[in-house]
C-alpha cells in the first residue's frame, strides 16, 4: 500500500492557500471525498445517483449536498449528507482537509469538497431515493493519466470539451471529475 499517500495529501491540503469562492449570492453545497484502503490499495468511494433528484440524474457523484442553516459549517455539511445518504456515521470519518471550492455550472452551486478516511468493509445503508449504488474505483486509476479521456458534448447549443473517467459501466465527469484533478494537482504539490 503507498502507506505515505494520505500522509503527503494530509500535508498538502493543510499547508497550501486553498481557492475559496467566497461569493454570498452563490448556493453552498459540500462532499465528501472518501478514501479507504481494500487489499493494499487505496480506493474511492462514489455514488451513482438516482433517476428521482432534481439535478444531477444519473451522475456518479461523491456523497453530499446543499448546506443547511442548521450546519455549524460545510464540513458538518458534508458529514450530515454523507450519514442522510448512505448511513456514514460522521464519528467513523477522519477529516484529513478541503480541496478548493469549485462552482457547478449545471446548477451553479460553491461546493466545498472535504477529503476524508472511512473504515472498510462498512456496512452502508443507502437511501433508496437518493442512490441507486454505491461503488468505488481505485486510486491507482484515477491517477494515471492514461485514463482520463477527452470527449466533446452538446450542451445547451454548444460543444465543450469534456474530461472523463470510464471505469466499468460508469462515467466519472463534470464537477466530481474536476475534484479528483484538484486532489491530484494538489498531491503533485507545486
Amino acid at each position: 500500500m503507498h502507506t505515505d499517500l494520505l500522509t503527503v495529501l494530509t500535508h498538502r491540503l493543510q499547508s497550501r492557500t486553498r481557492v475559496v469562492d467566497d461569493d454570498q449570492a452563490a448556493k453552498r453545497a459540500a462532499v465528501l471525498v472518501p478514501f479507504f484502503a481494500c487489499e493494499g490499495e487505496y480506493h474511492l468511494l462514489f455514488t451513482l445517483r438516482t433517476s428521482n433528484l432534481p439535478t444531477h440524474k444519473g451522475d456518479v457523484s461523491f456523497p453530499g449536498g446543499r448546506a443547511d442553516k442548521k450546519d455549524v459549517s460545510l464540513l458538518r455539511t458534508a458529514l450530515r449528507e454523507s450519514e442522510e445518504e448512505l448511513g456514514l456515521r460522521p464519528s467513523d470519518v477522519h477529516p484529513l482537509g478541503p480541496l478548493d471550492d469549485l462552482r457547478t455550472l449545471a446548477s451553479n452551486y460553491v461546493v466545498t469538497p472535504y477529503v476524508g478516511v472511512i473504515p472498510h468493509p462498512y456496512d452502508f445503508q443507502p437511501n433508496a431515493w437518493e442512490v441507486a449504488e454505491i461503488f468505488s474505483v481505485p486510486f491507482t486509476f484515477l491517477a494515471d493519466r492514461g485514463n482520463l479521456n477527452a470527449e466533446t458534448w452538446l450542451y445547451d447549443g454548444a460543444t465543450l470539451p469534456i474530461q472523463t473517467y470510464r471505469y466499468q459501466s460508469y462515467k466519472i465527469w463534470g464537477a466530481t471529475q474536476r475534484m479528483i484533478q484538484n486532489m491530484l494537482d494538489i498531491l503533485k504539490g507545486p
